[in-house]
């Protein structure tokens, strides 16, 4: 076998030839010199391979690369700086470092998982007794791909700070609801959070974990919805614009007089009052009524003003009011919704109100359903 210094003293002469053909080479003599050695190389010889490293670093083919950094993952006497490059490589190459080499540092993961890719962050989340502090800024990315790589798995610290900021997340995709619910350290102030926005099947998880029974966890989700409905209250009276003049009151009857005041009380900040508005105008219990305000998308509202008779311009203000101001200065989103109801069959609508009425549950099983849609198309 030829000795260390003889093989590195034959890469630096393949170094100086510059070619394709003799960088390749080189790629090739640096993983077959560390799986070659009996004795691990000195600082001196460390050295002198990642500077060959480095040399070649643009000039060889991936694969190559890859096998080295495969090679350098498992070496607990590699230099510290050469695993930072190849963490920092494309994915092909950084992976096997970032999924197992110990020499990296938490602060060289922080910030990789800061810099980099989804790809690289989903590697890091892969590894082994992870930090809650690495844990930590996987979460402040919000990314989802690398989040639910973390939820799953189970050896990584994750704070209770964290876990919270992973149940707010929820709201806006589904991707994280099954790995969190069913996590066994997830705490209970995450799960709390996320009741009102899971699978009924996810439901019977809690239920079951918990100990506790599907009326409570409904319970605790109207709660919820409760609050989330305080708080845009809070948020609206915060930035109360002018109330409107008189003479905006509609003057077909004792239905638009109800229909504005719904939109008085939108445009004031008291959603409460909205609310029991709104319930009694429609006849749907409270739990309903704060699904169909809440959702993003209007078609719920949409559907409920159909059933009602409600002209299309008393609809879009509801919509605007809730939207907030910036939507109510965008003409193109005026006219979509426009269009949605417009569009709605309003036999139809009826009918839908109607199988709202006999069983609320149904319209959130439907908000989850469309949730669901929406995730899986994007």
């Amino acid at each position: 076998m030829m000795p260390i210094q003889d093989r590195l003293q034959e890469m630096q002469k393949l170094a100086m030839a510059k070619t394709p053909a003799a960088r390749g080479q080189l790629g090739e003599h640096l993983t077959g010199l560390l799986q070659s050695q009996d004795a691990p190389p000195t600082e001196m010889e460390w050295e002198l391979i990642s500077q060959i490293y480095e040399l070649i670093v643009r000039d060889v083919e991936t694969v190559v690369r890859s096998k080295f950094a495969e090679e350098l993952a498992r070496r607990l006497d590699a230099p510290h700086q050469l695993i930072v490059v190849l963490g920092n490589d494309e994915i092909e190459i950084a992976r096997p470092i970032l999924t197992r080499s110990a020499v990296l540092l938490d602060e060289d993961l922080i910030d990789i998982v800061t810099n980099r890719t989804t790809d690289h962050r989903s590697a890091i989340a892969i590894r082994a007794r992870l930090s809650e502090m690495v844990s930590a800024a996987i979460v402040d990315t919000g990314d989802v791909k690398a989040l639910t790589t973390l939820l799953r798995n189970h050896t990584a610290d994750v704070s209770e700070k964290s876990f919270l900021k992973i149940a707010d997340l929820c709201a806006s995709t589904t991707d994280l609801h099954e790995p969190l619910v069913n996590r066994q350290d997830t705490p209970w102030p995450a799960i709390e959070k996320v009741v009102s926005l899971v699978s009924e099947a996810l439901l019977v998880s809690i239920s079951a974990k918990w100990s506790m029974s599907i009326d409570d966890l409904t319970e605790i989700a109207d709660r919820a919805r409760d609050a989330s409905l305080q708080e845009m209250s809070q948020r609206r009276r915060a930035h109360k614009p002018p109330a409107p003049p008189p003479d905006t009151e509609s003057s077909d009857g004792p239905s638009g007089r109800l229909e504005q005041q719904i939109i008085n009380a939108l445009r004031n900040g008291d959603v409460t009052t909205a609310q029991r508005l709104v319930e009694h105008w429609s006849q749907l219990p409270g739990a309903a009524v704060r699904t169909i305000l809440l959702e993003d998308d209007p078609t719920l509202l949409a559907t409920l003003y159909k059933a009602k008779g409600a002209d299309p311009l008393t609809f879009s203000r509801t919509v605007a009011v809730l939207k907030g101001e910036n939507f109510e200065l965008d003409r193109n989103k005026f006219k979509e919704v426009l269009s949605l109801y417009r569009d709605l069959d309003s036999r139809q609508a009826m009918r839908t109100v109607m199988h709202w009425r006999k069983s609320p549950r149904a319209l959130t099983q439907q908000v989850k359903r469309a949730a669901a849609a929406s995730s899986q198309a994007s």
